[in-house]
């Protein structure tokens, strides 16, 4: 009996020690990727530096679609590659009380009763606020396409291949 009951404290032991080992390995590897979200201004400074596309998501935090897409399309792993690879991804707050400065011009927010907007939202979206917007400029910070409405990974990513592929034919 004592040699079972050994035997079964030694597995256990052992078990645990394994256990602990492969969690250990885990916890030490990157949970998830995530986009590299940065702001309007430093998007503009860094396709400056280095020409790259700009992909702007116009949100609130009231909007419970701009949260679905945050929670799906922009941790599907695959968009997260393409999306940090192709472009520099601006997360842009509708109702953001701070001034911005984006090509040369000054952007306030605008209050309004209870909620207000942000003016570089008003114009990046053509005077026509709705949330979650997607929006796309070529590396020349020209706007080139507004995407209204959640987007699935299925819908968004095929869009910002065809991006990509019209920019880089542009170059040539």
């Amino acid at each position: 009996m004592k040699k079972y009951l050994f035997l079964s404290i030694a597995f256990l032991s052992l078990g645990g020690v394994l256990f602990s080992a492969f969690s250990a390995e885990k916890i030490q590897e990157p949970i998830a990727n995530q986009i590299s979200w940065v702001g309007l201004e430093k998007a503009a400074q860094l396709a400056k530096s280095n020409p790259k596309p700009i992909l702007i998501d116009v949100y609130t935090d009231w909007c419970k679609w701009c949260c679905v897409m945050d929670e799906t399309t922009y941790l599907d792993a695959e968009m997260i590659k393409y999306i940090n690879t192709n472009f520099y991804a601006v997360k842009l707050n509708a109702e953001h009380k701070e001034a911005i400065q984006f090509q040369g011009k000054n952007y306030k927010y605008v209050s309004s009763g209870r909620r207000g907007i942000h003016e570089a939202a008003i114009a990046l979206l053509g005077n026509r606020p709705s949330y979650p917007s997607t929006i796309l400029l070529d590396e020349n910070l020209q706007e080139r396409e507004i995407l209204k409405g959640y987007q699935k990974k299925e819908q968004l990513l095929p869009i910002l291949r065809e991006f990509v592929e019209e920019q880089e034919q542009e170059q040539l």
